[in-house]
């Protein structure tokens, strides 16, 4: 379904575009024949799509800590990167940065985010959650919604929620 909506939306961007080009070639002509009214309405909504468009701020997008870490501290810092999903077309990645301590676990950064053939699509990361369990792994709950967009226009809003386990030695 994934790989569906983002042709479609590709398509729309494709046509939106030629259909702004043909107006400039052609004018007026463009909108004197049966297809007259469609391509009104194509045109009008891709242009409030586009003036409309605002990229989520990548500042909301993380998970920040204020916590100062002191310089005997530094070599307990560690970094991982943890696929949360994988569905063909473009996939969602956690990154994280924690203080790993003996039984416990600071998160320092944190933040998912999605790549690959994304058109269509918005992330918005909501939170994270890391906790060092008693097997000396880390897991690790996030929460986010995948929007949904056709010419700019959110259409649906689908909520995700991952959750797993990896250990300090990955």
């Amino acid at each position: 379904m994934y790989l569906i909506w983002a042709l479609i939306n590709t398509a729309l961007i494709i046509l939106f575009w030629a259909l702004v080009l043909t107006l400039f070639s052609k004018g007026k002509q463009l909108f004197n024949n049966k297809y007259g009214n469609a391509i009104i309405v194509i045109f009008v909504l891709g242009v409030i799509g586009m003036l409309s468009f605002k990229e989520i701020d990548i500042k909301d997008n993380r998970y920040v800590s204020d916590m100062k870490i002191e310089n005997k501290d530094r070599d307990k810092i560690v970094s991982r990167d943890v696929r949360l999903e994988d569905n063909g077309i473009f996939h969602i990645s956690l990154h994280t940065r924690y203080l790993e301590e003996a039984d416990k676990v600071t998160l320092l950064h944190g933040h998912a985010t999605r790549s690959g053939f994304v058109t269509g699509f918005q992330w918005k990361f909501g939170s994270m959650v890391i906790n060092k369990n008693k097997n000396g792994e880390v897991t690790y709950q996030v929460s986010g919604s995948l929007r949904w967009n056709l010419l700019g226009f959110n259409i649906y809003t689908e909520s995700k929620y991952f959750e797993g386990t990896f250990t300090v030695a990955e």
